[in-house]
């Protein structure tokens, strides 16, 4: 009888471990995933953006007639590399291309910041694919003015303001001259106006340029590009 409970406890013990063992693992709930790497090259965003110091861009006020040059005082580009940290992301690498320049506006008579944004595997919503430029006017504000890839509806905000693409003209003409492939973002709340009146504003980016027109939406007033010299 003692070795009939021996047979039993033997088998029941061997359904219990093939069927664990059949059982698929979740290597995102232990982390042993194997390791997935992406990558994510600026492509088109560098006619954009690109401008190496000693650029400028000069800017007309559509309504007081005063200018605002703004010079390129120091750009950085540079590839950044990051793995998950947690269970379900610490498999994943993430390698993507990052813009950082500072301009000096003579208008506002400080420091304008632009900088493409970071990419995070542990977030879930976080796509590397997606390029985001954020503009800091110090002593002002800052909001995300330049959003990548160009897809009608394509849309962020922070809680306090929201960017969207609206468009892209294959020409736009400003102040007498015409650009081309011009990326149009509006701005429901756009902190970079030097009034009290944080009203919302669309910017306009031309291919190998950058922005050629900043229109304040209930003021309608623009700054509009005059002049420029970009450095590749």
């Amino acid at each position: 009888m003692k070795n009939g409970y021996i047979k039993i406890l033997m088998l029941f013990s061997l359904v219990i471990f093939l069927n664990n063992g059949c059982k698929p693992k979740d290597c995102n709930k232990d982390g042993s995933c194997a390791e997935e790497f992406y990558f994510a090259k600026f492509g088109e965003v560098k006619n954009y953006l690109w401008a190496l110091d000693s650029s400028y861009w000069i800017y007309k006020n559509s309504k007081t007639g005063e200018l605002d040059t703004q010079i390129c005082i120091g750009f950085s580009y540079y590839t950044v590399k990051v793995r998950g940290t947690l269970n379900y992301s610490k498999y994943k690498v993430y390698e993507y291309d990052k813009i950082s320049r500072t301009l000096y506006s003579t208008y506002y008579k400080t420091s304008i910041i632009d900088k493409t944004g970071d990419h995070f595997p542990d977030s879930r919503e976080n796509s590397i694919n997606d390029v985001i430029l954020n503009r800091r006017i110090y002593g002002v504000g800052e909001v995300d003015v330049f959003l990548n890839p160009f897809e009608l509806g394509l849309g962020l905000g922070d809680g306090s303001s929201y960017t969207k693409f609206i468009g892209l003209d294959s020409t736009l003409t400003v102040q007498g001259k015409t650009y081309y492939s011009v990326a149009k973002f509006d701005i429901d709340f756009d902190y970079t106006w030097d009034d009290i009146n944080y009203t919302g504003g669309v910017y306009y980016w031309a291919k190998d340029v950058g922005i050629i027109k900043h229109t304040h939406k209930v003021g309608k007033y623009s700054w509009e590009l005059t002049d420029y010299k970009i450095i590749k």
